[in-house]
């Protein structure tokens, strides 16, 4: 159990967990709390849970356990989707750093918010995948959940923005749960959708 402490990786894009091999060193790993600056990576033979603590990487939410409550303040820019788990409590500090989602294959929003989420601090979220006629909620943001937008830009900067064509354009924030906007900015470039939709879909 690691309930605190200061631990730092050689860079941001090195991990800060590794796993033994052939359930060499496997066992049990249980945050509840501590400063960790570096991706969150472990793997199995490892069963990891994070309950608590302040990460710099968004892969700390791939191991939050119910009722977690975490910080995240970005120390580099992020590429993929990623998902904050129901039952739990994540604040996001975008820290001048940008979430960019180009994996055309997920076919995912950029965050996609169960829980409780809190974004703040500059920085773009963009989710740049394509919709098609079997994937078509595709937001920078997909609030499920309770979402407090403090800060950030969200935006999907490759819509192209012309009705009609076959654009593959989708609303910018899709939300199906409590949402207050205080200080974020929502770009929109189409014009076949609205910047945010409620409720629907």
């Amino acid at each position: 159990t690691i309930s605190g402490g200061t631990f730092n990786a050689a860079s941001a894009d090195t991990a800060l967990f590794g796993y033994g091999v052939g359930g060499v060193n496997g066992g049990t790993l249980s945050i509840t709390g501590g400063s960790f600056t570096g991706v969150f990576s472990t793997g199995l033979p490892y069963t990891t849970t994070i309950s608590g603590g302040t990460f710099s990487d968004l892969s700390c939410l791939n191991y939050l356990a119910s009722g977690a409550n975490v910080n995240v303040k970005l120390a580099a820019d992020a590429a993929g989707h990623f998902t904050v788990p129901a039952g739990t409590t994540v604040s996001l500090d975008l820290n001048g750093k940008n979430i960019t989602n180009t994996d055309i294959a997920a076919k995912a929003p950029a965050i996609t918010n169960n829980g409780t989420l809190t974004v703040t601090g500059s920085g773009t979220v963009d989710n740049q995948v394509p919709t098609d006629s079997t994937n078509l909620v595709l937001p920078a943001l997909l609030n499920n959940g309770t979402v407090n937008l403090n800060g950030g830009t969200f935006t999907r900067s490759k819509d192209t923005g012309v009705q009609g064509t076959g654009a593959n354009d989708w609303y910018v924030i899709h939300n199906h749960g409590a949402m207050t906007i205080n200080g974020a900015s929502v770009i929109c470039t189409a014009t076949d959708v609205s910047a945010i939709v409620n409720g629907w879909g």
